[in-house]
């Protein structure tokens, strides 16, 4: 196969744009798993702060 240079250049964008498209795409991912973490742990430390007052509140009627 012989390709012409302009054949080759063009070859090549599309590849480049792909990749472009595929790194943004993997990009997009990881901001959302980012976010959802954050979320998680953000859940997780308000259920943590509010044991802690619950706990702090009790008025010994159970073992909390």
């Amino acid at each position: 196969m012989n390709f012409s240079h302009y054949e080759i250049d063009a070859m090549l964008q599309e590849h480049r744009n792909h990749l472009q498209s595929v790194s943004e795409h993997a990009w997009k991912l990881e901001k959302t798993a980012l976010a959802a973490r954050g979320r998680r742990f953000s859940f997780i430390s308000e259920l943590k702060n509010y044991f802690k007052v619950t706990k702090q509140e009790c008025n010994g009627c159970c073992e909390c």
